[in-house]
């Protein structure tokens, strides 16, 4: 629309009833012909306030627009980012945990604690960069594996397209990496009705929340903590189970749920429940191991951090040959993971470790094979040696008798009775007994 104001009245031409108008020239614009142009003008000065004309005009079809400026190098993209894992300075032993349950999703989980600017969560979130990317099924609710056809849920089944040779369509997409928020809602988590969708369909229809987003990929949950009880029922539940069921408002939906969570937490701010605890296969603390005692350590972390703040994009650029690396690494790990063997003896320490030092049930020895051969499939080995098992009982079983000493040491504190209180003061002196002229001895003469 060309306002008014560029009219002149030389550019309006009547012949009879049909009026014809010649293109006036426009600031920014160049007008010629090849295209349409819808301009309102005044017809005459009765009709100005009550109607307005639309005159159809040929113009250019390129516009010429003021040109704009050239957008600065900056690092404006790398706003969001975060440091990738291979310049995080120091905490081998949690970037070690993260990478072997990479390999063996079936771990359950990750748990970093530690006190403030301790680098627990950005490790955690450094691992978006390092999963490698995934193969799903189209249109798929919650990324179903395109090699194991009896673990589709029936929505997924039904959206599924096909091709001309009759074959399920797949897509190759990066690694879901969902954070659960400390507000997150029941029916954000699990799922719920879609009411608009349903309206619109006459049906019900289900919109998946975030555990059915995180499947094949990683569920994390900073301040750990602080979630509600309520929520870490349900994503227990859900992930132990490996089923995600939800049954409301008139649906009943199952599909898979298997993520990989990765939880962060200050112990300061409150402790972590022992059952979420106990159903993470690792836990680490990284408040020792990022105290550097070597200065030069000290100012490595520095500097890695304040060059990756200053220019991001270029950080992520140097390290993606390492980054690269660690992702083909972690695949052909994962690949090779099913062929890794355990002997009896081995599975036998394991356990005789775990008794001594009382872990409760058995979840300290099974993730401690499960640990065990995914450190030898990182290592390009098909039988577990005993470096294997060391790390298997460092990271798995001794957390554990930790966990397990707290809890001992708080019932004590417990049981333990209260001293007696202390015994009453004695009575205060009365008047006459304290009056010194009453106290005399008496000489026996009366």
């Amino acid at each position: 629309w060309i306002p008014v104001r560029h009219l002149q009245p030389s550019d309006v031409h009547t012949t009879g009833s049909r009026r014809t108008f010649k293109p006036p020239r426009v600031s920014g614009l160049s007008l010629g012909a090849g295209s349409l142009l819808a301009i309102p003008f005044a017809a005459s000065k009765a009709s100005r306030s009550r109607k307005r004309v639309i005159v159809r005009v040929a113009v250019d079809d390129k516009v010429k627009a003021a040109p704009k400026e050239a957008p600065k190098e900056a690092d404006s993209k790398g706003r969001g980012m975060v440091i990738p894992m291979t310049r995080v300075e120091g905490l081998e032993e949690v970037k070690l945990a993260l990478k072997l349950a990479c390999i063996d999703p079936s771990l359950g989980g990750v748990g970093i604690s530690g006190g403030h600017g301790t680098g627990k969560t950005t490790l955690a979130r450094s691992l978006r960069g390092v999963l490698p990317k995934i193969e799903v099924v189209e249109n798929s609710i919650c990324n179903c594996d395109p090699s194991k056809p009896s673990e589709w849920d029936v929505l997924s089944r039904e959206r599924m397209v096909k091709d001309d040779k009759g074959e399920v369509k797949t897509k190759i997409i990066d690694c879901p990496f969902i954070e659960l928020p400390l507000g997150c809602t029941e029916d954000r988590l699990v799922g719920s009705l879609d009411v608009q969708a349903s309206m619109d369909a006459g049906r019900p229809i289900f919109e998946p929340g975030l555990l059915a987003k995180a499947h094949r990929g990683v569920l994390y949950i900073d301040d750990v903590n602080l979630l509600q009880d309520d929520l870490v029922s349900l994503l227990l539940t859900a992930v132990e189970s490996g089923v995600n069921r939800v049954e409301r408002e008139g649906l009943s939906v199952a599909h898979p749920c298997r993520p990989l969570v990765v939880a962060t937490w200050n112990p300061e701010e409150g402790p972590l429940r022992p059952h979420l605890l106990d159903r993470l296969a690792i836990s680490l603390n990284t408040d020792v191991a990022t105290v550097y005692t070597d200065l030069d350590e000290r100012v490595s972390a520095a500097l890695s951090a304040i060059d990756f703040a200053e220019r991001p994009a270029a950080s992520l650029d140097e390290s993606a040959s390492e980054i690269s690396a660690m992702q083909t690494q972690l695949l052909f790990a994962r690949e090779f993971l099913n062929d890794v063997k355990i002997t009896e003896e081995q599975f036998g320490r394991l356990a005789e470790e775990a008794s001594r030092g009382g872990c409760e049930g058995h979840r300290g020895e099974v993730f401690a094979v499960k640990i065990a051969r995914a450190h030898a499939a990182l290592q390009g080995r098909d039988v577990c040696n005993a470096e294997d098992l060391k790390q298997a009982i460092k990271l798995a079983i001794l957390p554990r008798i930790r966990v397990q000493e707290a809890q001992m040491q708080e019932e004590i504190e417990e049981e333990e009775e209260p001293p007696p209180p202390p015994p009453p003061p004695p009575p205060p002196l009365g008047p006459l007994l304290g009056s010194p002229r009453l106290c005399r001895v008496s000489d026996g003469a009366g």
